[in-house]
């Protein structure tokens, strides 16, 4: 195995999944040579069904199979993918070293002395260890570039998350079968989707200071769409309106109802900082502005999400007709107008708990659903039982 290709497989694969790849890699090491085809395209590097190292033992198998299981499902959760988030930039590193030093030190049994001759020293540690760096480097990248996605739909309604996630496992599960029967090619291929990643990073950023402009009065950097500057609080007098992904437009604001448009976004009311935390009771970390600074503010978002419902109801009314497009349709524009403002506001694991008790009851809905013209109803019900379940607990949490 070139040193080379593994340090880049494992670097470039290892940062989209933490073990999808290193199971992958060790299955196909262990069994993939008791298929003449596979054995014959991976030069020698698999062995016949043999252990050759601990990365094929049964018991690495058993564990690499059960967190990789653990962490396909998580994948198919959003929820569940926002706690991946907090600890995969320790997992993935770890994970890459393991699996570089894994490819590294599998070889076909055959051949096995005269490989730990070759990778004698300290060769295989030092490229397990510029792995565990690179995939920490390229992890971060692509968080950053996540990152971006997730403030502009922090509750997953439009489904882009689920759909970048199958991708990801796709990329992370064929990446490396593809690696071990051509190493060098799909290598190549890797390093430049490595590239790509750093780019889009770097898009961000420039996208990211696009979206700011200097104040008038101290001439410090806020963005177009906040009310007032951060840093001496003086009037933004072009205050600009955010779209539905809370992305500033060129569109001038009404500045009376801009706060109420930046909290529906998890934004700062004041100088439209992103909030960090899922709860009503925080302060804006950049101009220390409360989210909902009393009673009288809790009231007036609760009313502006209110004045939304009965409109909201009749367009879901309308596309529910449709079997299965209109019912697409009408969850992803209730989710963005009625649940969304409230869900931004509640801790995940509650947040989790609800929709999870939500779905269940939503699965007997949506089966009525492609009965034509009974759609008219179902949507709207479930539209209607969202608003008030989130309603509820956001008011709870702000009371």
């Amino acid at each position: 195995m070139n040193p080379i290709s593994a340090l880049i497989a494992s670097t470039g694969l290892c940062s989209a999944r933490a073990f999808l790849p290193a199971f992958i890699a060790a299955l196909m090491l262990r069994f993939g040579g008791d298929y003449e085809t596979v054995r014959d395209a991976a030069g020698g590097l698999i062995g016949a069904g043999h252990v050759a190292t601990w990365f094929t033992s049964n018991t690495c198998l058993i564990v690499l199979g059960v967190l990789a299981a653990l962490e396909f499902v998580a994948q198919r959760s959003h929820d569940a993918r926002a706690v991946l988030a907090e600890i995969d930039h320790w997992a993935k590193p770890v994970m890459g070293a393991i699996t570089a030093f894994g490819l590294l030190s599998a070889e076909d049994v055959a051949t096995v002395d005269q490989i730990n001759t070759q990778h004698a020293g300290m060769t295989t540690p030092i490229f397990a260890l510029l792995a565990a760096g690179g995939t920490y480097a390229v992890a971060r990248a692509r968080n950053e570039v996540q990152s971006l996605l997730h403030d502009a739909d922090s509750d997953n309604a439009t489904g882009i998350h689920g759909i970048i996630a199958w991708a990801e496992d796709a990329y992370a599960v064929f990446g490396m079968l593809l690696f071990i029967l051509l190493p060098v090619l799909v290598s190549i291929l890797i390093g430049l989707s490595i590239g790509v990643v750093f780019l889009l990073q770097r898009r961000a950023h420039a996208r990211e200071e696009a979206t700011r402009v200097p104040c008038t009065a101290c001439s410090t950097l806020m963005y177009r769409s906040a009310v007032r500057c951060p840093s001496c609080k003086a009037t933004n007098a072009s205050v600009c309106r955010i779209n539905w992904l809370g992305v500033a437009t060129s569109e001038p604001a009404d500045a009376a109802r801009q706060p109420v448009a930046l909290l529906c976004k998890r934004r700062c009311p004041a100088c439209a900082s992103r909030l960090a935390g899922r709860t009503p009771r925080q302060t804006c970390t950049a101009c220390g502005t409360p989210a909902f600074a009393d009673s009288g503010a809790v009231s007036s978002y609760d009313a502006a999400i209110q004045s939304r419902l009965l409109p909201t109801l009749g367009l879901c009314a309308v596309l529910g007709v449709v079997p299965v497009l209109g019912l697409i349709a009408g969850v992803l524009y209730y989710r963005i107008n009625l649940v969304s403002p409230y869900r931004a506001y509640i801790p995940l694991a509650r947040s989790m708990l609800m929709r999870w008790a939500l779905r269940l009851l939503f699965f007997v809905l949506i089966v009525f659903q492609i009965i034509p013209g009974v759609g008219a109803v179902t949507v709207p019900l479930m539209a209607l039982l969202n608003y008030l379940v989130y309603r509820k607990a956001f008011l709870a949490l702000a009371g």
